[in-house]
């Protein structure tokens, strides 16, 4: 089973568009999407259309999707996501709201593998540490889950989980592209992909994946892609969004 695999495309449709490029020469099983199709970015509407068009499409739903989709209110986002929440919803059609409101917040697409948003527990949870992804692993342990896919945090992140001494350590996949895991009995494993629509780890390029799983072996590759960051500004510049926001996707962060 071969996966591409992308989250936290925020509205963000010359990043996406990119990576669409790129999957294209992919040939993949299934297309995954981890949630935050929306916000921050100024085309809700065209990104979830993009996504809505890939074959064997299995999303959920994050937790700006749930704020645009007018599920909820944004009580716990900051005065700039509060913002281009609203503005993405001014821009979101009807048909594309419907779709995004019945998005799951998690997903099993196998036996053995699911995927959500932000953790296991929580769609707003940031695993961002060994430390704090321990509680995923062990719920994920007994619902018998060997391999997790999320996003929200949009860093490219490994966590590998011992069952023998229930440790959990991470990967440097700032340096660490290209990998192979033996999803055997003892170990469990969280891998986000890092963010299609703004990175946060210092590189400004779009971020994806791809999981290709035989038998017990799964082998990821990483992949950042460049995009026009300046027409996505321009567009939001245009459109009123916080300069916060705006100024953000050039760097990375």
């Amino acid at each position: 089973m071969k996966i591409f695999l992308m989250s936290d495309i925020h509205s963000n449709l010359e990043a996406l568009e990119e990576v669409l490029k790129q999957q294209e020469q992919e040939n993949s099983d299934l297309h995954v999407v981890l949630g935050d199709i929306t916000g921050y970015g100024p085309d809700p509407t065209l990104c979830i259309q993009k996504v809505v068009s890939l074959p064997n499409l299995r999303a959920v739903m994050g937790n700006h999707d749930k704020v645009v989709a007018g599920l909820v209110a944004p009580l716990h986002f900051n005065k700039h996501a509060i913002v281009s929440s609203f503005l993405n919803r001014k821009r979101l059609g009807k048909v594309e709201e419907e779709w995004l409101a019945a998005l799951p917040e998690s997903l099993n697409i196998s036996n053995e593998i699911a995927i959500f948003h932000g953790s296991p527990l929580s769609h707003d949870e940031y695993l961002l540490t060994p430390s704090n992804a321990l509680a995923s692993f062990q719920h994920l342990t007994k619902v018998g889950i060997k391999l997790g896919f999320f996003g929200h945090t949009h860093l490219p992140t490994l966590f590998e989980y011992d069952e023998n001494t229930d440790d959990v350590k991470d990967f440097p996949l700032k340096t660490v592209r290209n990998f192979s895991l033996a999803l055997d009995a003892g170990k469990r494993y969280l891998f986000n992909p890092g963010s299609v629509g703004q990175p946060r780890d210092g590189n400004p390029h779009a971020s994806f994946a791809v999981v290709e799983i035989v038998g017990n072996d799964a082998h990821f590759k990483l992949s950042r892609v460049k995009y026009p960051v300046e027409e996505c500004q321009r567009k939001m510049t245009e459109g009123s969004f916080p300069e916060p926001l705006i100024n953000r996707l050039e760097f990375g962060f």
